[in-house]
């Protein structure tokens, strides 16, 4: 899952713990950590890394309120719906955003509630595999065989009558092998196309079918708004029915938005040195409060002992420090330890290969607090039933 982080009074805020040092240039901060950005194109995020740089470049239409994961703020939408307000409709089928006026990319384009439509409907078409494009398909596409759908492509394998998604084109191609798996593939976007309406300056969503309206807004918390038009210049998906399975699951660096940016963020991309260091620019056409400071400079260091060294040269500003490592930095004069800041993370519990039965790892073969049923694992429904996936803010 890709996390949301923001910028706080010019202080980046990331990590459960984090050490800042006495800042010695007041228009930029260096942060060290110990993982690297794997992408720049929002639909492909699934690590946190990432999230941290983009988070700060791109905006979503709403936002977590704090740390709590059921009250939100407008960011680009200058509404949350609800139905006290009359922006959630239908017994919970509809919702209505306002999108917000005059604002504009980091390239000058104005945000329209086309971009909106278009970056959703993104989202789902590239169907990351491992990604996240379930966040969508969940609740706007139609269910099969009474299953929630994770992945657009299962709707064109059903509507074509396939085996499996690779079976719908030519050896090697994005090519369908016929007409009717193209027509195929267009009706499946015709489905996803459903679930949106513009009118005016408000962008409209209509469910397939009832759906928690806690999580579908917790999903949208987490999904960053795109300028259409730059993306189709830059070799993006054209937002057409007729093409969008040629961008479907891309490799990561084939990707055409893979090192490219254009948010509508408080920070624009400067730099990117992949695997060492991103520099991040402050946007002053921003439309919101702008941003404290100037620059920021995210740093990849694995080791934690060069970060230490870095923070007390006063090469760092802020590094990450695992919570073993804690006591080595409490006291060097003129740092600072935070800890116990809540983060946003989605935790899930798989079994991916078969379980025997009369395994001895399974210890007592009953629920007694030493072992696991035997029975737990023959039948599908149960396997399934076996794999857990949750999203909580902790500390």
């Amino acid at each position: 899952m890709k996390c949301k982080w923001f910028w706080v009074t010019g202080i980046l805020i990331l990590f459960s713990i984090m050490v800042l040092a006495n800042v010695p240039n007041p228009d930029t901060v260096i942060y060290e950590q110990e993982r690297a950005a794997e992408t720049l194109d929002p639909a492909m995020v699934i690590d946190t890394a990432s999230g941290e740089v983009l988070d700060n470049i791109y905006q979503t239409l709403i936002t977590f309120d704090g740390t709590s994961l059921t009250r939100y703020v407008p960011v680009l939408s200058t509404n949350v719906p609800s139905v006290k307000d009359g922006t959630i409709l239908d017994n919970g089928m509809t919702y209505v955003f306002h999108i917000r006026k005059g604002v504009h990319f980091q390239n000058g384009d104005l945000l329209t509630p086309y971009d909106v439509v278009y970056s959703l409907e993104r989202f789902v078409v590239t169907g990351m595999a491992g990604g996240n494009s379930y966040e969508l398909t969940e609740p706007l596409l139609p269910k099969i065989d009474g299953n929630y759908v994770d992945n657009i492509s299962k709707w064109a394998v059903k509507l074509a009558g396939a085996k499996s998604w690779n079976d719908l084109f030519a050896t090697s191609t994005t090519t369908p092998k016929n007409e009717a798996y193209k027509n195929a593939l267009i009706d499946t976007f015709n489905l996803l196309s459903k679930a949106f309406e513009i009118k005016g300056d408000d962008v409209i969503i209509h469910l397939a079918h009832p759906f928690s309206s806690d999580l579908f807004l917790n999903y949208l918390a987490g999904i960053d708004i795109l300028d259409a038009k730059w993306a189709s210049d830059n070799d993006a998906w054209s937002g057409t029915a007729d093409t969008w399975w040629k961008y479907y699951n891309p490799q990561r660096q084939a990707d055409p938005l893979y090192s490219i940016t254009n948010g509508t963020g408080p920070f624009e991309l400067q730099s990117w040195t992949q695997g060492r260091e991103v520099v991040l620019k402050r946007f002053d056409g921003y439309w919101g409060e702008p941003a404290k400071i100037k620059y920021a400079v995210i740093k990849t260091v694995s080791e934690f002992t060069t970060r230490k060294l870095d923070l007390m040269r006063g090469d760092a500003d802020i590094i990450s420090v695992p919570p073993a490592y804690i006591p080595q930095v409490q006291n060097i004069p003129g740092v600072k330890v935070s800890e116990n800041i809540p983060e946003l993370a989605q935790y899930q519990l798989s079994f991916a290969f078969s379980v025997n039965p009369h395994s001895k790892y399974i210890y007592s073969g009953k629920l007694d607090g030493n072992g696991i049923p035997r029975t737990s694992f023959q039948t599908l429904m149960l396997e399934r039933a076996s794999n857990i996936s949750f999203r909580t803010a902790h500390t």
